[in-house]
């Protein structure tokens, strides 16, 4: 656990990029769910959501025990105050989000009165009685919490792109990454931001539609 803290431990490595992974998949998933229709297979679609919630909730919570009994890099040399202050903010917003969003998704559920069953081996206890207007902040909270998560990756990625590319330190590599990884996750956050910023211009696009016909009909009364 302690084996070098010139780069990231083999642990700190398995938990910061399957838990990423995890991430950019359910916030795709996520987003593409709310879109469809009732149908068997958007329920399926929930289940599995909510298992690999779970899931990253676990992986978080170990994650936070492995960092905290783990020796870590310190921050190189050549990294400014300003960039250390902001890559621990994020970081600690990324923590607090991790654990969070699948909590919230929990809260829904229970609140709901649905179950969270773990791939189908068992469900996992309601976490709260049934509420409605609970489980309406729920649901907000989980919505405003899968944007907090995408503009910390979002950030957290080009961060280490510059550092790799512009800067050309190890800053990137210690966590065994590599430049093919950061361009798959910000074409990840990309998808998962395409569906609703299309609704968003879809919306602002009948709203223009319809007050044009409205003034069309209100001249047209006038004549």
């Amino acid at each position: 656990m302690t084996e070098s803290v010139d780069k990231y431990n083999v642990g700190a490595r398995v938990f910061h990029w399957s838990i990423a992974l995890l991430i950019l998949m359910l916030l795709c998933v996520g987003f593409y769910m709310d879109q469809m229709s009732a149908s068997p297979f958007k329920f399926q679609l929930y289940g599995w959501h909510k298992a690999f919630g779970i899931t990253v909730l676990g992986l978080a919570l170990l994650r936070v025990i492995w960092r905290l009994s783990s020796k870590t890099p310190e921050s190189l040399s050549a990294h400014k105050r300003w960039e250390k202050m902001l890559s621990k903010t994020i970081h600690i917003v990324l923590y607090i989000a991790m654990v969070a969003m699948p909590l919230s998704g929990w809260v829904m559920s229970s609140a709901g009165g649905h179950a969270v069953s773990f791939f189908g081996l068992f469900d996992m206890p309601s976490i709260v009685s049934e509420n409605t207007d609970l489980g309406r902040m729920a649901n907000q909270a989980h919505g405003l919490l899968a944007y907090v998560i995408i503009g910390c990756v979002c950030l957290h990625i080009l961060g280490a792109l510059k550092h790799h590319i512009v800067d050309r330190d190890a800053t990137l590599s210690r966590m065994g990454g590599h430049v093919l990884f950061g361009v798959i996750g910000l074409a990840l956050l990309a998808i998962a931001l395409f569906i609703p910023i299309q609704n968003t211009l879809d919306g602002l696009f009948e709203k223009s539609a319809a007050q044009v016909v409205s003034v069309e009909e209100f001249d047209s009364s006038k004549e």
